[in-house]
C-alpha cells in the first residue's frame, strides 16, 4: 500500500497506470510513485478489481467522492495523464 499526497477539500486528479512490469501513480498529472508489479489487473468477474478499497472484506475503504472514473484498455503515457489532469 502507498499513501498518495492528496490535499483534502479540493478537486484532485489521481491516475494509476498498470504496465507489464510496474504500476505508476500520478497526482494532478505529476508522477508521485512507481512500484514493481508482476501481476496484471483481473478481468475475471469472479476475481474483481477493487476501486476505493484495498481488500474484498471492505476494510480501509476510500472516504470521499469519485466524480469521474475512466478505465482504458491501453497504458497511458505521462503526457496523456498530464493532459487528463487539467481541470
Amino acid at each position: 500500500m502507498i499513501a498518495l499526497p492528496v490535499v483534502t477539500g479540493r478537486w484532485t486528479h489521481i491516475a494509476c497506470v498498470a504496465g507489464a512490469t510496474s504500476m505508476r501513480f500520478f497526482v494532478d498529472g505529476v508522477l508521485v510513485a512507481e512500484l514493481s508489479a508482476t501481476t496484471s489487473l483481473s478481468t475475471d468477474a469472479t476475481d474483481p478489481s477493487l476501486i476505493g478499497a484495498n481488500s474484498p472484506t471492505g476494510n480501509d475503504n476510500f472516504i470521499g467522492a469519485i466524480d469521474v472514473l475512466q478505465i482504458y484498455n491501453r497504458e497511458l503515457d505521462a503526457d496523456a495523464i498530464c493532459w487528463a489532469a487539467q481541470p
